[in-house]
C-alpha cells in the first residue's frame, strides 16, 4: 500500500489517512446510489467479453446438439 519496504511512521499514517478518505468517499457514493467503478485489466475484460458472447450463443449450441463443444469453448476461456 505504501510502496516501500520500510516506510517511516509518518508515511504510514499519511497513507492510512488517504485510505480512510477514499473509503469514506466510496461509502458516500454507495449511499447516494452510485456504483463504484473498479478498473479491470484488459486480459480479464477480453475474457469476460468472450464468455458473454458464448453465453449468448448457448441456444444455438443446444439446438444443434453441440453442448460438449460449448462446454469446451467455455473451458478454453477459464484457466486455473
Amino acid at each position: 500500500m505504501v510502496g516501500k519496504s520500510h516506510p517511516a511512521l509518518y508515511g504510514i499514517i499519511t497513507e492510512f489517512q488517504k485510505e480512510h478518505d477514499d473509503t469514506v468517499a466510496m461509502m458516500k457514493d454507495l449511499d447516494a446510489g452510485k456504483k463504484i467503478w473498479q478498473a479491470t485489466r484488459k486480459k480479464y475484460h477480453d475474457i469476460n467479453k468472450r464468455l458473454q458472447r458464448l453465453a449468448n450463443s448457448y441456444p444455438e449450441y443446444k439446438e444443434e446438439g453441440r453442448l460438449l463443444e460449448y462446454m469446451e469453448a467455455c473451458g478454453h476461456n477459464v484457466g486455473l
